[in-house]
């Protein structure tokens, strides 16, 4: 069985669904965790390091056991950049043959801190909270809780550590006059600013913000129904029950599903949600299914290759685990992430989902 599945293709989708219960698996368990420094990284000196399966994930949401992330120096200050941060990150571990020399190189969005500015406005979607901390690291003081729903300003990414780890992507927001790093993972981020007023560099930060935003998005809505979405034991001729535990919004059905899907995703993006839910007596039941085996090591976005005012285009890096790879999945791959402007702002169009 593959291992990853494009979004405009339906084959296996539903598949990849997680089995329903009162205990959900974590929703990023397929994602790795590394340690390493981003420094390191930034600056091409690190080998892409061998997986550490934790199983779990901490959250910075309220509702979490937060545990302390692996993210500071000596000193206990967070992970800083590099000056070597305009070179290709992986680049001395990827051989030149597979190496896309095309294009807006994407290690430059990254200052020497780390930090790569770009303009958005973003939601919480954290039912329980989200914490808004001084600087990126669960170590971070707390500023204030960031209710679900609360709207942002979204200044920029910053990685406190561990590039690949969804526990390291901080955006930095501002939130009613208070400036502060809360995780990405549980913004909603969207850019209706035209191509035309960013700069290639914003243009770039926007496609690794809006990349791993959808890496994280896409499967949310097949799951269960949403970033905010959860299950119950409630069945139904294999499909299960998922109803909204987050900010109140319109009434949960295929509909509204569908809109809110398309907020993030073009409309061009032929989801499928039609397969994976059935509506009954006002209820909405998600198909039960179960994934495939992890294959991906990691994955980066690595160049912008195409620009216009209504697409932007770039090459995302996969490297598989040597004792997966085979004739169908290689060691290393080379996958495109697409954006379109479409009714005012950026959405994705195109992506291959990872495992």
């Amino acid at each position: 069985m593959k291992n990853s599945i494009r979004i405009l293709t339906a084959a296996l989708l539903c598949i990849m669904l997680a089995g329903c219960g009162t205990e959900e698996p974590p929703q990023n368990e397929s994602l790795p965790s590394y340690d390493i420094n981003v420094a390191d990284l930034l600056a091409g000196t690190t080998a892409p390091p061998e997986i550490i399966a934790t199983g779990t994930f901490a959250e910075d949401s309220a509702a979490e056991t937060v545990t302390e992330a692996a993210v500071t120096d000596a000193d206990g200050q967070p992970a800083a950049g590099s000056e070597a941060a305009q070179e290709n990150p992986a680049a001395a571990e990827i051989p030149a043959e597979v190496q896309n020399q095309e294009g807006y190189d994407m290690a430059q969005i990254f200052d020497a801190d780390g930090f790569a500015a770009v303009s958005c406005t973003g939601t919480v979607t954290a039912p329980d909270g989200l914490n808004l901390r001084e600087t990126p690291g669960t170590g971070g003081k707390k500023i204030t809780l960031l209710e679900d729903g609360t709207a942002v300003e979204v200044l920029g990414l910053k990685v406190s550590g561990k590039l690949y780890d969804l526990n390291d992507r901080w955006l930095k927001v501002r939130a009613d006059e208070q400036e502060g790093y809360a995780l990405a993972e549980y913004i909603a981020v969207e850019c209706s600013t035209p191509a035309a007023q960013l700069s290639e560099q914003e243009r770039a930060a926007l496609g690794t913000v809006l990349y791993y935003q959808a890496m994280h998005l896409y499967p949310d809505y097949h799951r269960h129904a949403g970033p905010r979405g959860d299950y119950l034991d409630q069945f139904k001729d294999g499909f299960c029950r998922v109803v909204t535990n987050g900010a109140a919004g319109d009434a949960l059905t295929l509909a509204n599903l569908k809109k809110e899907f398309h907020r993030y995703f073009s409309a061009d993006c032929d989801n499928y949600l039609d397969e994976c839910y059935i509506e009954d007596m006002g209820k909405l039941y998600v198909l039960v299914g179960y994934g495939d085996n992890v294959s991906t090591d990691y994955v980066l976005p690595d160049r912008m290759t195409a620009q216009s005012d209504t697409e932007l285009k770039y090459d995302i890096l996969v490297h598989h685990h040597p004792e997966f790879a085979d004739a169908d999945f290689p060691e290393w791959a080379h996958d495109t992430f697409r954006l379109v402007y479409e009714d005012g702002s950026w959405k994705t169009a195109e992506i291959k989902e990872e495992y």
